[in-house]
C-alpha cells in the first residue's frame, strides 16, 4: 500500500475509532467537505499544513502524532530497493 493509499484508509479510521463523519470534520474544522472527501477518497496527494494542524486540532492530538497515524509505511532499504523496483541497482 502506497502513500496515497494509506493516507485514506488511516483517516477514514480515524474518524471510526472516534465516531466522528467527515461532514463533522469539515464543520469543525471549516475545511471544505469537498477536500475532505479528496483526502478521504485518495483524490488528493497531500494535505497542507493548515490542514493537519486543523485535522490534528479536531481529533485532540498534537499534529505530529497525526502525521505519524497517516504516514505511509517504512520506505525499503536501499539494499531491498532494487528488489521492489525490479531492477538491478549494481554498476
Amino acid at each position: 500500500m502506497g502513500r496515497s493509499e494509506c493516507v485514506p484508509a488511516r483517516l477514514a479510521a480515524l474518524l471510526r475509532e472516534t465516531g466522528r463523519t467527515a461532514a463533522e470534520l469539515s464543520s469543525a474544522t471549516e475545511i471544505p467537505a469537498a477536500t475532505i472527501r479528496g483526502y478521504l477518497g485518495g483524490g488528493r496527494d497531500t494535505i497542507s499544513t493548515r490542514n493537519l494542524l486543523l485535522i490534528a486540532q479536531f481529533f485532540q492530538m498534537p499534529m505530529s502524532e497525526l502525521m505519524d497515524r497517516l504516514a505511509a509505511p517504512s520506505l525499503p532499504s536501499i539494499d531491498n530497493a532494487d528488489k521492489v523496483s525490479g531492477q538491478n541497482s549494481s554498476f
